[in-house]
């Protein structure tokens, strides 16, 4: 018998049967069963990275001899077991968050609070997520005499992509009549990169976490 009070990973012959906002049946195989302490329950097959079906958090699963229900709301999952492969509990499955580091907007706010380290200038104002008729761009500085100095941040090394999106912001601003410089910044640029970079007369600035 299985105990639908704890989390296990369910390796099995089995079908199943969904009812909720649609209805749909998932053809007699072996399928891997994994049912989480918050109560979902999902079904994978052999190949692709989401589940043939799902219940979401929340779900309770009922036992009811060799066949499974799981409940969730006005939504049912039904798994016929035909066949058990093989049961495993997972007593000390941890439910640890990702820790998110090194991220973009760290290095966007590294570069607005030290502004003046990193460009020379009479600034009258320093922007994050300043509009342009092409869209944002990450950061832009605009002098006393209306020279706008615009900034582009990447979190990994500097591709060919980033500098022609940069480009297209630069040369939108220009397009306004107004005197534009442009600069890419991040912890690493490549040769062809940094060659195309100066090519177009912008500037590269090594902004490391």
């Amino acid at each position: 018998m299985i105990d639908a009070t704890k989390p296990f990973i369910l390796f099995a012959q089995c079908e199943v049967i969904y009812e909720g906002r649609a209805a749909s049946t998932l053809e007699v195989g072996n399928y891997l069963i994994i049912h989480k302490i918050d109560g979902s329950i999902q079904i994978q097959a052999g190949d692709k990275t989401g589940p043939r079906n799902y219940q979401g958090a929340g779900a309770i699963l009922e036992v009811r001899g060799h066949i499974l229900v799981s409940k969730r709301k006005k939504e049912t999952i039904t798994i016929i077991v035909h066949k058990l492969y093989s049961l495993n509990y997972l007593s000390n499955w941890s439910c640890a968050e990702i820790a998110i580091i090194r991220t973009e907007k760290e290095l966007v706010n590294k570069l607005f609070y030290n502004w003046t380290d990193y460009i020379d200038g009479d600034f009258t104002m320093v922007r994050t997520e300043f509009v342009t008729p092409l869209g944002p761009v990450d950061l832009a500085g605009i002098e006393t005499d209306g020279h706008h100095h615009l900034v582009e941040v990447k979190r990994t090394n500097v591709s060919i992509q980033n500098i022609s999106q940069l480009n297209r912001y630069v040369t939108a601003i220009r397009g306004t009549g107004k005197t534009t410089t442009g600069y890419i910044a991040s912890p690493q640029i490549g040769c062809r990169a940094r060659n195309y970079c100066e090519s177009l007369g912008f500037n590269y600035i090594r902004l490391e976490f």
